[in-house]
């Protein structure tokens, strides 16, 4: 699968709303957690900011992959319109 591939199927998750619903839930379990977390209990406040964090890294993961597929895109029109040039 090339990196455009790859785009449009990360686009395709980012903007489905089963995913968005399904992050948005699961941040927010995370925050209420965070907030019923004894302030003395910091092992277990260490594991949610982590938790928090690799949530994060999910859709940034995804966001990274969708980019590099518009600079591959955007590389490939730019080749095409070089190529004409060179005519």
């Amino acid at each position: 699968m090339n990196k455009i591939e790859r785009a449009e199927k990360a686009q395709r998750i980012l903007n489905d709303p089963i995913f968005s619903e399904a992050f948005e839930n699961t941040r927010q379990a995370i925050f209420q957690r965070i907030e019923q977390t004894p302030i003395r209990d910091d092992e277990g406040l260490k594991h949610l900011r982590l938790s928090l964090k690799l949530l994060g890294d999910v859709k940034a993961n995804l966001t990274a992959i969708l980019n590099e597929g518009k600079v591959e895109e955007y590389r490939i029109e730019e080749k095409k319109r070089f190529a004409l040039f060179r005519r």
